[in-house]
């Protein structure tokens, strides 16, 4: 027996012992929910499959609230979304932290995210996210379309340097294209990751999500990160690079003296301390920032693809508002209707983040059930956008279900990919309007075709990405 299957052996049976001597993994006993004990495992082994077409099955034999068994002990999955709007929305200053991180990682300051927004809570939460806030409206993201237009253009001219039926894997050209957005627009920096083969910011992103994944049953065990599994230390060391970049752009900003309109200097400008704060809200960017936008556009060609009616009207469309040979601007990306609807229709199939959560901070009453305070409800997104009762033929891709005819038709709150309330995601309508102009760029000139027809999902955390997308260039 293999010692990586030997200690993954173990990492289930201590979890499972843990588990099941925790006060919180015994469930309220008036929810009927799947057995513990199964649903532990269906975790433990294959978290992603359980967090998408699991509990999409168990939400057709299930109460609108039902219990299952994690790492994190007993949580409590909603998926009405009248109940999603009243935990989300209703009482989302009231149930505003995430789980904790110290519920399913041993050493959580291991991971630099464990500082950053996404795992701060409470008063410290809103101090920060209220400040953060401005940097992330529209009127201060559509000064950035220049910056996506350019940056998709290098794509572009990249692209065109192929031969016609060339095949690439057009993920991996996402994955630089998105680095060199974020750190222009975000962090005021040029990381030209599409122009230098060399350059590793985009596999060292890659390494820490990807990592996350693959080794989400080892972070529970004490000293985890001294296991010597090749994987596990490659996500090591893309965190240490990672931090690295972070605090030599930091370092940058301050000795030019100069202020930037960049997100990094309204850090900087809150005279957060460096490592606890600054660093891991950095790091965060980083990662969140580039790694879901490349994975929408991912999805995006891969549904686009086998849908040539959909490309079909997204090229009329482009030559309608942009023209041929026009540029996508801040006055005419908003005209760009119908390749909206197709963001939309790829979130819904592919949203970014599985499920979202919310730690029960006070004990709360919720369709006559009285949970108790420091247990945990999940919000299954991806099985609420595959859910037939709220979506018609959910496995369809359908971007007219989003247009001005048929959205009115759409149950409220029963798409979610950046979560809703207060805590919905901070970057949403910067990775909307990014993914926009390159889409527009892109189906301007190229068209592509599947070289596989399916995919396969990479394991990356709460993620769902493609492994791999090759795909048949063709000029326009």
């Amino acid at each position: 027996m293999s010692l990586f299957l030997t200690i993954t052996l173990i990492s289930i049976l201590t979890l499972f012992v843990w588990f099941f001597r925790t006060p919180r993994g015994t469930p309220l006993p008036n929810l009927s929910g799947p057995n513990p004990v199964l649903s532990f495992f269906q975790f433990a082994y294959n978290p992603i499959k359980l967090m998408t077409v699991g509990i999409l099955e168990y939400t057709y034999k299930y109460p609108h609230i039902f219990p299952v068994s994690s790492v994190v002990g007993t949580e409590y999955i909603l998926h009405d979304p009248k109940l999603v709007k009243e935990i989300l929305l209703e009482k989302g200053q009231e149930l505003v932290n995430h789980t904790p991180l110290t519920r399913s990682i041993s050493h959580p300051e291991k991971i630099p995210t464990f500082y950053s927004l996404i795992s701060i809570r409470d008063d410290e939460w809103k101090k920060r996210r209220k400040v953060m806030s401005p940097f992330f409206t529209l009127p201060k993201i559509l000064p950035l379309v220049e910056i996506f237009r350019k940056q998709a253009e290098i794509l572009c001219d990249i692209l065109s340097k192929n031969e016609d039926g060339s095949i690439l894997d057009i993920q991996y050209k996402f994955a630089n294209l998105t680095a060199d957005i974020l750190g222009e627009s975000v962090f005021g920096s040029q990381f030209n990751s599409q122009i230098d083969p060399s350059n590793s910011i985009a596999k060292a992103v890659a390494s820490v999500v990807n990592g996350i994944g693959e080794y989400r049953l080892f972070l529970r065990i004490p000293y985890w990160y001294k296991f010597p599994f090749p994987k596990l230390q490659r996500f090591l060391t893309g965190t240490n690079q990672l931090m690295n970049l972070c605090r030599q752009m930091v370092q940058q900003h301050k000795e030019q003296g100069i202020p930037h309109n960049d997100l990094l200097q309204c850090l900087i400008d809150l005279n957060m301390d460096m490592e606890t704060a600054l660093i891991p809200e950095s790091f965060l960017f980083l990662i969140a920032g580039h790694e879901t936008t490349a994975t929408l556009l991912s999805w995006a060609v891969y549904l686009i693809a086998q849908h040539p009616e959909v490309e079909k009207k997204i090229l009329e469309e482009i030559i309608q508002v942009i023209g041929p040979n026009g540029e996508p601007t801040a006055d005419n990306i908003p005209s760009l209707e119908y390749i909206d609807c197709v963001i939309q229709e790829t979130l819904r199939l592919y949203p970014p983040a599985v499920v979202t959560d919310r730690e029960v901070s006070v004990e709360t009453v919720l369709d006559g059930h009285k949970f108790p305070k420091n247990c945990s409800f999940m919000v299954p997104i991806w099985a609420i956008h595959h859910n037939e009762k709220y979506w018609p033929n959910p496995e369809k891709f359908d971007p007219t279900r989003f247009d001005t005819e048929h959205k009115q038709n759409i149950q409220p709150f029963s798409w979610l990919p950046f979560g809703v309330g207060p805590r919905m995601c901070i970057g949403s309508k910067l990775s909307l309007v990014e993914s926009k102009v390159v889409l527009a760029k892109l189906y301007q000139k190229f068209s592509f075709q599947l070289v596989a027809p399916t995919c396969t999902t990479a394991k990356a955390g709460g993620l769902l990405k493609p492994e791999q997308l090759l795909v048949k260039l063709r000029k326009i």
